[in-house]
């Protein structure tokens, strides 16, 4: 690709952008077009592109203004080919062409807008590739289905993303068009991180999939109906992460479009969210910058406090200087230190140079993030509910807190159901079925207040400590008693509890279900036990030796590793003490 840096002219005003006029053409003819600046908020209407880059090695090129010839890729080529019109000229915004790649101070500037740019698009215009014949069974097939949910929906006066599940899903699923619609979903364009802003701010998204033009909406209901409803499998060629990403943006079906306005939090109900966990959803997709990891998501009016961003992009740092400084910029703009929650390490991590507090957005997590900033049913206050006293110096996070115990010994990390249940089966023996104090009026499963009472119950504390400190619910509980009944069976637990109240507290669970939310908070982690006779669920790395510690105002206890540590002789408040400050690598919770 080539952008000739003296053929940009500037934007000019900080809300200004260039728009590509495509000229008319069909086939093969070349492309060409101007590029005009222009306001976001007045002028023609325009259609912003999303695509994927593909390989930057093979390339095309489109002749603009008369006079150069700008360098794209083929994907992009194939793009533009795909939505130029045959005899009117199509006003596209499109950001390979659209901003000048070689100017840093630019590309900040419109980052800064994107979300902006796409907001107040004409349309949003996804390109799919895909061949003509495809594009016709799938673009049939969306509209077979949607008419199918809108009679059931007619019928049963439920809403199609509530319908329930079915043994049987019928003959519409039988359909051999379905095979186009998979090939649409296989398109690289899913696993891009950009387009979670891109179609979740669009007004009006058109996936271009062979020559056929398809509503996003009715394309996610049909996606929806099939493989969230009417199927136990889904596609594994899409990720988790784009289901759930940015609170819905993606594949949840049609949201309110006040959810992604300025006053956002106003109307949401998830309006006690911050954009961490929607880092953390999308940090498994693709792209060629790691600083994008942030900077794609800014689009969302989370990534604002009080007005402002938390950080204002910069292409000039490296990655790690990008994750430092916005790790900076949140934990003192938002006082909110729940930023070590999703810090995650790996053997390597761990030891390296890197500072070990910061998240690193561009490493797909393997682990559940435990923190109620994602997930309210957690009972997390270790630290208190006051704020959390802390100070950033240069790339060193200060904090107080208070170190109550050690590791004395862990188990194999649960990543295959062999190593889970070794080591949870040590555990419950730990916790439950070797203690003498696990009597019958003690056996209830979940009980939020298992870690308060003056003598704790000793399955609910075992039922917490496996979960993370998950609350129970009645769905949970009967599943999680199931649980209990399986593991007392296998440990000959008879006649320390009262099987009959376990039986009665089980009707209608399910132990598999149990193991499968079990799987999700534990599989990765590792089971550890104290010096001080306490265990827990903590992260891969963690060994024996490592410091167990409350950070003031935090909700998690934390694992530190300890690195060093100096006495410093202090004055305050009319007493002089030494206070010991210890140097300490962040091993996580």
């Amino acid at each position: 690709m080539s952008h000739p840096s003296d053929f940009y002219s500037s934007l000019g005003g900080k809300s200004n952008i260039r728009c590509l006029l495509l000229e008319p053409g069909s086939g093969n003819e070349p492309l060409v077009g101007h590029l005009v600046v222009r306001p976001i908020d007045s002028g023609p209407p325009y259609d912003a592109l999303s695509y994927t880059w593909g390989d930057p090695e093979k390339t095309e090129s489109i002749l603009c203004n008369d006079a150069v010839r700008i360098g794209v890729t083929a994907n992009l080529g194939k793009a533009l080919h795909r939505v130029r019109l045959p005899s009117e000229v199509r006003h596209v915004w499109v950001d390979q062409v659209c901003i000048n790649q070689n100017d840093i101070r630019e590309r900040n500037a419109q980052v800064m807008i994107m979300g902006q740019i796409y907001q107040s698009a004409r349309a949003v215009l996804v390109y799919l590739g895909g061949s003509a014949e495809d594009g016709v069974d799938a673009a049939a097939l969306v509209k077979l289905v949607n008419e199918a949910i809108d009679e059931e929906e007619a019928s049963t006066k439920v809403a199609y993303f509530n319908l329930p599940r079915r043994s049987s899903p019928g003959s519409i699923f039988a359909d051999l068009r379905w095979k186009a619609f998979d090939k649409a979903l296989r398109s690289p364009w899913f696993r891009r991180l950009w387009i979670v802003q891109e179609v979740g701010l669009g007004a009006d998204v058109k996936c271009l999939f062979g020559e056929s033009e398809i509503d996003w909406i009715l394309f996610c209901r049909a996606y929806h109906f099939r493989y969230m409803v009417n199927s136990e499998d889904r596609p594994d060629f899409i990720s988790e992460g784009l289901l759930n990403s940015a609170g819905g943006w993606l594949m949840e079906g049609p949201r309110p479009k006040s959810e992604f306005a300025p006053d956002w939090r106003k109307v949401s109900k998830q309006a006690d969210f911050s954009f961490l966990p929607f880092l953390i959803e999308v940090n498994g997709h693709a792209t060629s910058d790691p600083r994008d990891h942030i900077y794609a998501m800014y689009g969302h009016p989370l990534a604002r406090v009080d007005g402002s961003f938390i950080m204002e992009p910069d292409y000039s740092l490296t990655k790690e200087e990008t994750y430092v400084n916005f790790a900076r910029a949140w934990a003192t703009k938002t006082k909110d230190l729940r930023l070590l929650s999703f810090v995650e390490h790996d053997s390597t991590s761990v030891v390296d140079s890197f500072s070990s507090w910061v998240p690193r957005w561009d490493i797909p997590r393997k682990t559940q993030v435990m923190s109620t900033n994602l997930h309210k049913n957690f009972l997390h206050q270790a630290g208190g509910t006051s704020s959390p006293v802390f100070e950033v110096v240069d790339e060193l996070l200060i904090v107080n807190g208070i170190m109550f115990d050690k590791i004395s010994k862990c188990s194999e990390v649960m990543e295959t159901e062999r190593t889970s249940e070794q080591a949870i089966l040590q555990l419950w023996r730990y916790m439950v079925s070797d203690r003498s104090e696990a009597s019958s009026d003690q056996v209830r499963y979940f009980d939020d207040k298992a870690y308060m009472t003056p003598k704790p119950n000793p399955i609910g504390t075992f039922a917490l400590t496996i979960t993370a400190g998950r609350r129970g619910n009645e769905f949970v509980g009967r599943d999680g008693n199931a649980y209990v009944l399986e593991l007392m069976d296998k440990t000959a637990m008879s006649a320390t509890a009262d099987r009959a109240i376990l039986k009665e507290h089980s009707k209608g669970g399910s132990s598999v279900i149990f193991k499968r939310l079990l799987a999700r908070y534990s599989k990765g982690r590792t089971l550890f036990y104290t010096e001080g006779g306490l265990a827990g669920l903590g992260p891969a790395v963690v060994q024996p030796g490592d410091i167990c510690c409350i950070l003031l105002g935090v909700e998690n206890p934390y694992i530190l590793r300890k690195t060093g540590d100096r006495s410093i002789y202090t004055s305050q408040g009319g007493y002089d003490f030494d206070r010991l400050e210890y140097f300490a690598t962040n091993i996580g919770c």
